[in-house]
């Protein structure tokens, strides 16, 4: 049996799910399980339903569009990469390829993929908390919108609606 797995972070990115989706069914996956959850959470629904799978048996491959999908945490990928080694489960990215872990250097390789995704995650959080820190020293506001009972003012400040 080939599952798919399909990830987005948060429901403002709910429409790209959507091609993942149609990746996968085109790749020839018998089941497609999705996840709305960053790839920082270990206890996304979805990614523990294809654990249990894999550990029940019977599953022959798992298909993801990129590695990163599978998560960005790389301890926790490293114990799905495991598992999969020890189920003859193969893992395969669309963009990418075979995620081969049988070999030292097929190993090696996966687990730099799941790194620099966790860095990815990592340096995005680190550029939004400077610049949150940034507009704050500035005295602007950092939402969308501007809370009740605020008008925005000169220098995007907030002042008393």
């Amino acid at each position: 049996m080939r599952i798919g797995y399909a990830r987005v972070s948060s429901d403002e990115q709910a429409d790209a799910l959507q091609p993942q989706v149609a990746r996968l069914n085109q790749a020839g996956c018998d089941r497609i399980i999705t996840d709305i959850e960053s790839g920082t959470r270990s206890d996304r629904e979805g990614l523990i339903e294809v654990m249990a799978l894999i550990k029940a048996g019977g599953i022959t491959e798992l298909v993801v569009t990129r590695v990163d999908r599978l998560g960005r945490d790389a301890a926790y990928v490293d114990q799905l990469l495991g598992l999969c080694e020890a189920s003859d489960t193969t893992i395969r990215a669309l963009d990418g390829g075979i995620v081969e872990t049988a070999t030292p250097q097929g190993f090696l390789m996966a687990r730099l993929l799941t790194s620099m995704a966790e860095m990815e995650s990592r340096m995005l959080s680190l550029r939004l908390r400077r610049q949150f820190e940034a507009y704050r020293a500035q005295g602007r506001h950092l939402r969308g919108r501007k809370p009740f009972g605020y008008q925005g003012g000169a220098d995007h400040r907030l002042e008393p609606n």
